[in-house]
């Protein structure tokens, strides 16, 4: 049979070499955009794989710090490309500015910091002194942060979203990003590990 006209599979590599092409087929294929996933997934199931082998462990104060500094880089970098795209669109104003804030401080407050809580305890009650330098995060949190990545350069790159609109979305997720870090390096700077004694 001819080969004249078909498709070549969806390949990771393939999926490097037509990045605008594929933007626009998150929206309209929802298959495309499943199957990508699941290959981002089974590729970091693979390396974790791989670094576990290597037995690369720290301490869970090491942990929390490493949490404190993703979440810092993930808010820093909201802030940052907000910032421009909001420069470069409608321009900064005060209400704008302050709308951001408030919702930010807002968006802390109600979501944020429950969730903060959740990811600092549980790595202070994993079992054991030591353990693998990426279990700052469970594997729920990375494919979070992987489809809230993936969903960020959706929106940015098709426009479905006027970039006035996403600039003002991406600051105000930005400042509760980077609050709930100060909370992770709070509790890095004042961490105490849990000893068992038994009273004789």
């Amino acid at each position: 049979m001819s080969s004249v006209g078909r498709k070549p599979p969806l390949t990771i590599c393939t999926i490097k070499k037509s990045k605008p092409f594929l933007l626009v087929h998150f929206v309209l294929e929802p298959k495309t955009a499943i199957f990508v996933l699941v290959q981002i997934a089974n590729s970091l199931i693979k390396q974790m794989n791989i670094l576990k082998s290597l037995n690369l462990t720290v301490s869970k104060r090491i942990l929390l710090f490493e949490a404190a500094l993703v979440w810092t880089f993930a808010g820093g970098m909201l802030l940052f490309r907000g910032s421009l795209m909001l420069g470069a669109s409608s321009g900064f104003t005060w209400p704008k500015i302050i709308g951001c804030i408030l919702g930010g401080l807002l968006f802390f407050i109600l979501v944020f910091s429950r969730i903060s809580r959740k990811h600092i305890e549980r790595i202070e009650n994993l079992m054991g002194d030591h353990h693998l330098f990426y279990q700052f995060f469970n594997s729920r949190s990375y494919l979070m942060m992987v489809g809230m990545i993936t969903m960020g350069v959706m929106l940015r790159t098709t426009l479905i979203i006027p970039l006035s609109s996403l600039s003002l979305a991406y600051i105000t997720m930005g400042i509760p990003l980077l609050f709930s870090s100060f909370r992770f390096y709070h509790n890095w700077v004042y961490y105490l590990p849990v000893v068992n004694s038994e009273v004789e």
